[in-house]
């Protein structure tokens, strides 16, 4: 009897195995794993703070014709920057391209300088006349940018912004003495251009809603006009061939609406 419970009890047991191999797969076909695809969307704006690197010689040229004065200016101009910017995908291999408006403000100045007074005869008057420059500059325009994600949160893009803006050239004197305290006299010189700005930028996202951006970018102007518009009225050639060119690197941060 123990043994025909065994056998029993055997026989069972290879059957129900046989039914488990003989099970059909489900009916559902086989769907590959797909690499997942970061997106990305931008829509945001906010403010950035950049160096405008200017040709030194270039830049101090405006002082080629006054060799009793030690003016200099310094050769980075800071500017600031404000920023709206509208990104996108636009492939499914993972290209993004974003569209920005922009524009930036800065100014330099020089070093005061002293020039002494003196008399027909040459003797000192013991007043002195200080003077100093300043150029500023501002910008308006475009940017478009492609890049890609090569992680979350990170994205590199390379592209061009380009516009148009104006610089200005301004001389102050004044009277050095308790006996002047009005001032002396003032140069005001201007003019426009047209630049393109070749560019890369690295974004960073912190959240859904803050953008971090570094950029680096080569400012080429062209297109100015031939003569200074001189203290609004007249004209003036000095220094004709004076531009921004130069190398310009800035950080920024937006707000908005930040994913990727």
């Amino acid at each position: 009897m123990k043994k025909l419970l065994i056998i029993i009890l055997l026989f069972f047991s290879v059957s129900a195995n046989a039914q488990v191999d003989e099970v059909d797969p489900l009916p559902f076909p086989d769907v590959p794993i797909k690499k997942a695809r970061f997106q990305y969307m931008v829509f945001a704006g906010g403010i950035s703070i950049d160096w405008l690197m200017l040709n030194e010689k270039n830049l101090n040229s405006f002082f080629n014709n006054q060799a009793e004065s030690d003016y200099s200016f310094p050769s980075t101009m800071q500017l600031t920057g404000g920023h709206f910017v509208l990104g996108a995908p636009i492939s499914a291999s993972g290209s993004v391209v974003n569209f920005g408006v922009l524009s930036y403000d800065g100014s330099v100045k020089s070093n005061i300088s002293t020039f002494k007074g003196t008399n027909i005869d040459g003797s000192p008057t013991g007043i002195d006349l200080e003077a100093q420059s300043s150029l500023s500059a501002s910008m308006f325009g475009f940017s478009l940018h492609y890049g890609f994600i090569p992680f979350k949160h990170f994205a590199v893009l390379g592209g061009i912004n380009t516009g148009w803006g104006d610089m200005t050239f301004e001389i102050y004197n004044a009277f050095d003495s308790d006996e002047f305290q009005t001032e002396y006299g003032m140069d005001r010189y201007e003019k426009d251009y047209f630049f393109v700005m070749p560019s890369i930028q690295l974004e960073y996202t912190l959240a859904l809603a803050i953008l971090l951006r570094a950029d680096v970018s080569y400012n080429l102007t062209f297109g100015q006009d031939a003569d200074w518009k001189y203290n609004y009225l007249g004209t003036n050639s000095i220094n004709p061939d004076f531009n921004l060119s130069g190398f310009k690197f800035g950080l920024g941060i937006m707000i908005g609406l930040v994913e990727f």
